[in-house]
């Protein structure tokens, strides 16, 4: 065995000792401060007269499931309840319960989000995803689906594909993750966002359960008949009320969403071959084709990103990272290793861009438009990476998946399990370039904490062009060891960006945290109105803001 692979085997070795040593439950509830046995009889007995003891439990082995969220095994917390409701109507009885004992309820759906997991004692987590997970409606002719909360994109995706149509697009979470919950609390990015736009924007109708426990319907949804063809009305556009980052729920709880449907010009059935980790998808040439291009600087592939935009060309476009193209591709830990880390093979790549064409309208509209996307990259430097047989297997692997129902998002978090976003920025392409160059002040202050973060390049963020470029969505992240002193380097990079971005006014690194203050006031009087008992998901908005408020106060004190 060669020195190499006795570096990596150790390495390997190690990492699985740290998590095992790690596996330690959360604390148990009683110990709680705040924790009232006899009220958490009285909610055991309410929660089991509305939906069953088949469907309510404290029990420890399942509340230590929901003791977590997607990012760390660290300030576990397991809630006092899971229930799972199988209708509208049991979700409603359970938020007027809440309101009357004066306990928390949490709406889950992939259970991946930070907000997902309790924050104190007399806390209920709403597992929509278990029994409400239909589609109640497929309508090919106008092009839109009726979908429950625990829908995934991977089953909307088979229904709709047999029919010509597709979703929206699949985030880099992956195809499990739940159409509704991603699409109200993440804003469901993704590449197909560079046609189509964020999630939000596909929504047509949702139905909402109030922090009352009142049905309020939005969109044409709101009419006789609940007919859903239009998001925004008729009166006020209220779906920003519920969606967004920094929602999640804490204005209500959608139970049902009708979600625009687009074009599918391709097979009825995913043509997979072979089972995970290594499937293959081969979509016919002549409707489908996949392009890897690399470019002299990150600079010429944002110039190239707003011609192709001007241009209207393109499918689903991507620039992805050298992390992110070994974890999603990759199908071992060992194998990670040794072709990111041991021959740095994906650094080769970069900067890359991924785009997918397809014949939406015709082939001769196909072959028009890598026409122009070939001439748009050559005028700026660019090329296609030459194939070998890596290249080969990742198109056929991995970008095909990625471009239409990604079912691999979740790898890039293979070799440590968990990642920290330390940095979020939206807006014109030119802004995501400023804060993801190598010289820009936020990346300084990032590589001052390596390591132990993750191995980079020049430039390292994610970039998602939205709405053929008109402007885009940047995510920086890192992927520390899942050890304690590790991980808290990643969240100490993470405070450090946000006091810099604070002190020097400068928003872009964090976006949400520059809210006036009037915006604040605002959404803090609807979250009152709407939920003047804090029942759903607190203190989510009002948590956001005293962060902020956190950081500036300690800065004035500084100065």
């Amino acid at each position: 065995m060669s020195k190499n692979s006795d570096l990596l085997e150790n390495r390997l070795k190690k990492y699985a000792e740290e998590l095992s040593s790690l596996s330690i439950p959360a604390e148990p509830v009683e110990s709680y401060e705040g924790y009232d046995q006899e009220k958490h009889e009285t909610i055991k007995r309410g929660l089991i007269s509305i939906l069953g003891e088949k469907y309510v439990s404290d029990d420890p082995w399942v509340t230590q499931a929901y003791s977590r969220d997607y990012s760390t095994i660290f300030n576990q917390m397991r809630p006092e309840f899971v229930v799972l409701p199988g209708s509208v109507e049991d979700v409603q009885a359970v938020v007027r319960l809440a309101n009357r004992l004066k306990f928390a309820v949490i709406p889950v759906g992939t259970s991946l989000s930070a907000t997902c997991k309790a924050k104190g004692p007399n806390t209920v987590i709403l597992d929509l995803a278990k029994r409400m997970n239909r589609i109640l409606l497929l309508d090919a002719k106008n092009m839109y689906a009726v979908v429950e909360p625990g829908v995934t994109y991977a089953q909307l995706h088979a229904e709709a594909i047999k029919v010509g149509l597709t979703h929206h697009g699949a985030p880099s979470s992956g195809s499990q993750s739940k159409v509704i919950a991603n699409v109200i609390g993440m804003a469901a990015v993704n590449a197909k966002g560079y046609r189509y736009g964020i999630g939000p924007d596909n929504i047509l109708g949702l139905e909402v359960v109030l922090p009352n426990g009142d049905i309020l319907w939005i969109g044409s949804a709101a009419m006789p008949e609940n007919r859903y063809f239009w998001g925004e009305g008729p009166g006020p556009d209220l779906r920003g009320l519920i969606t967004g980052k920094g929602s999640y729920g804490s204005m209500g709880i959608v139970t049902k969403m009708a979600y625009k449907l687009h074009p599918w010009p391709g097979p009825s059935t995913w043509p997979a071959e072979g089972c995970l980790p290594h499937i293959k998808t081969k979509l016919p040439h002549d409707l489908h084709r996949c392009y890897m291009f690399k470019f002299p600087s990150y600079r010429r592939l944002v110039d190239a990103l707003y011609e192709i935009g001007r241009c209207e060309v393109g499918y689903a476009i991507h620039s992805i990272t050298p992390h992110q193209a070994a974890g999603w591709y990759c199908r071992s830990n060992k194998q990670f290793f040794q072709l990111y880390f041991g021959e740095k093979y994906f650094h080769k790549w970069a900067p890359l861009l991924l785009v997918h064409i397809v014949a939406l309208t015709s082939r001769k509209q196909l072959e028009y438009e890598e026409k122009v996307l070939k001439q748009v990259v050559k005028e700026y430097g660019g090329e296609e990476i030459p194939r070998d047989d890596i290249v080969n297997d990742f198109i056929e692997t991995t970008a095909v998946e990625w471009g239409y129902a990604d079912v691999h998002g979740c790898r890039t978090m293979r070799y440590t399990g968990t990642y920290a976003p330390i940095m979020g920025t939206m807006g014109p392409l030119d802004l995501i370039y400023d804060v993801g160059r190598k010289d820009s002040w936020q990346l300084q202050v990032r590589d001052r904490y390596h390591p132990p973060l993750v191995d980079v390049v020049p430039y390292d963020a994610i970039i998602w062009p939205m709405e053929f470029c008109h402007w885009a969505n940047q995510e920086q992240s890192v992927f520390p060891e899942k050890a304690p002193e590790k991980f808290k380097v990643a969240m100490d990079v993470r405070s450090h960006i946000m006091r810099e971005s604070i002190k020097r006014n400068d928003p872009n690194a964090v976006q949400g945290m520059f809210i006036s203050e009037v915006t604040q006031n605002l959404i803090i009087r609807i979250k009152n109105a709407f939920d003047p008992s804090q029942i759903s998901n607190p203190p989510i908005p009002m948590d956001f803001f005293r962060e902020y408020s956190k950081f500036k106060k300690e800065l004035e004190d500084r100065n």
